[in-house]
């Protein structure tokens, strides 16, 4: 039976042990292991290293008083002392840290000759000698955590130094023979009992690097797998959301009846799934208000609609609820869920947008720092739109939310309520003069606003005047252009709005480039082709997102 992404197998490939387990097979593995082991090292390396210095400053400090191997005192402090400095001074810079480990045992190397000089010494005690010795031994293969062949490098010198040190005390009468094989051999076994301790402990660092790494794989794939259930699940939500959206649509727009329900306060329930927590806004259509969905605690907005339903504003809100459920983007503003709430008023909810909209900004225009990546994130929105085969027609400052706070504001494309979108218009002709119920975001001004040939004039493309069903998606991108020009030069690009030119019949000027040079030329150029009088000549929405260099 095959083995699933995510099996075992998979996270374990490139992780295979060779010899003894002491190397990776995969050379690459093995080059990301030793990056890694000189990470673990350094805690080590900095205690031992610390320690060798104390201990040597404890001996100079014990020789003084004693008035004894006061020669050796400029040797410790001139040579050794620096070169454990050093060691310890590259553990704390990381340009110097791949070094750590060679210095650490150079410093142990060094420690180690001078250790065995100092056995040498008339003075020192012959039973001394080899104590002293081993313990350095063990302290480059233990404490200082090199690998295996670097510690025996390091300690090989003075091992085999002293070794040649108990060949002269025989020679010399110091020793008899039996002491010197019984001391030749003890330094042969710490030698090799040193060495074996530096290879365990290789082996168990490597096995938990390949553990740490298979454990990590895993949450990866889970992970991912998390993340690809969610999208599933939100895209089957979408759809339900959006059929329902559709069905309540149909039926409101055969029942144009008015609506009696007393807005909630701040506390209550709303139908059995969210807990009110405060109103963010209120016009003559509706209100909305910041929730608490129950079941996770998510904080969301509510439109309610209240008073007279009629058809168009029944079809308006099925299309902003469909268009928000079924079309999911990062710069879309995303409707949850629908429904009619006791009393028969119709309500959404969408997610929460706390940076308020693009046109609450207005002191902001002009600064391109700011303002680019707020005019790249509206492209892509409007270009996940078009590709959904949407058709926003409303286009404004007003309708870009903002969120994520004002250093990195993240803009979210909303109010679909006049857009077209599959067979939508065809349901029920949208009254263009009609109320709107604004985006779910906190505003200070009233949430009601007044179409004017389907849309805002300041905003609409000349086209408009032949009437809402001549809007496509080059109306948006008109207007898209329009609030791209206003984002970065803090000017309109017209004196007169594009509608209002083309109704007194004349030709729509060319507006005045952007010269601003931290805007890319290709992009300057893209934005103001977005302007063009004639709807072919303008460049898709997603043609402007190459240019902008988004996504």
């Amino acid at each position: 039976m095959s083995e699933g992404p995510g099996s075992t197998s998979e996270a374990e490939e490139g992780l295979e042990l060779a010899r003894w387990g002491t190397r990776f097979t995969s050379a690459d593995t093995e080059g990301r292991y030793r990056a890694w082991h000189v990470e673990q090292a350094v805690p080590f390396n900095r205690v031992g290293l610390f320690l060798s210095a104390a201990l040597w400053l404890g001996v100079i400090a014990v020789w003084v008083s004693l008035g004894v191997f006061l020669s050796w005192v400029p040797v410790i402090a001139l040579v050794v002392l620096p070169v454990i400095a050093w060691a310890s001074f590259t553990t704390y810079r990381r340009s110097l840290l791949r070094w750590s480990l060679p210095s650490a045992m150079v410093a142990n190397s060094v420690a180690g000759v001078v250790c065995v000089g100092l056995v040498t010494s008339p003075r020192a005690p012959i039973e001394a000698a080899l104590g002293i010795v081993l313990i350095v031994n063990y302290f480059g293969f233990a404490i200082l955590r090199a690998r295996p062949a670097q510690a025996a490098l390091a300690v090989a010198p003075y091992v085999g130094l002293t070794s040649l040190v108990t060949v002269r005390w025989m020679q010399a009468g110091i020793i008899d023979d039996t002491n010197f094989v019984i001391d030749t051999n003890v330094l042969a076994n710490g030698f090799v009992s040193g060495l074996l301790i530096s290879v365990v402990i290789d082996v168990v660092s490597r096995r938990s690097y390949r553990q740490e790494r298979i454990i990590e794989f895993q949450k990866q794939t889970i992970a991912r797998e998390r993340a690809r259930s969610e999208a599933l699940l939100k895209n089957e939500l979408g759809h339900q959301v959006a059929e329902r959206s559709r069905e309540l649509g149909d039926a409101l727009a055969r029942v144009a009846a008015p609506v009696s329900l007393p807005l909630p306060a701040p506390g209550d329930r709303f139908h059995t799934r969210y807990r009110v927590v405060r109103a963010l806004g209120q016009g003559g259509m509706g209100a909305v208000f910041e929730v608490e969905r129950i079941t996770d605690a998510q904080h969301l907005a509510l439109k309610l609609v209240t008073g007279q339903v009629s058809g168009a504003a029944a079809a308006r809100f099925a299309r902003e609820a469909e268009i928000g459920a079924r079309v999911r983007h990062a710069n879309l503003i995303s409707i949850v869920d629908v429904g009619i709430a006791e009393g028969g008023a119709p309500f959404l909810v969408m997610e929460l947008v706390r940076g308020g909209s693009l046109e609450e900004r207005r002191a902001r225009f002009g600064e391109i720092a700011w303002g680019l990546p707020i005019v790249k994130q509206i492209a892509l929105g409007l270009s996940a739109l078009h590709e959904a085969g949407v058709i926003h027609r409303d286009l404004k400052p007003a309708n870009v939310l903002l969120d994520g706070g004002e250093a990195s504001p993240v803009a979210k494309i909303s109010d679909f309520g006049v857009s077209r979108f599959g067979q939508l218009d065809d349901v029920v002709q949208t009254d263009p003069d009609g109320p709107t119920l604004e985006a779910s975001t906190p505003r200070r001004q009233d949430l009601t606003g007044t179409g004017v040939l389907l849309g805002t004039p300041l905003y609409m493309a000349p086209e408009a005047l032949r009437g809402g069903r001549s809007l496509d998606a080059a109306a948006d991108v008109f207007a898209f252009g329009l609030v791209a020009y206003e984002v970065l030069t803090g000017r309109a690009p017209f004196e007169t709005p594009a509608v209002l030119v083309a109704r007194a019949g004349r030709a729509l000027p060319t507006p005045a480039p952007i010269e601003d040079a931290s805007v890319g030329v290709v992009a300057r150029e893209a934005i103001v082709a977005c302007l063009s009088e004639e709807p072919g000549r303008r460049p898709g929405a997603r043609r402007v997102c190459e240019a902008l260099g988004a996504g």
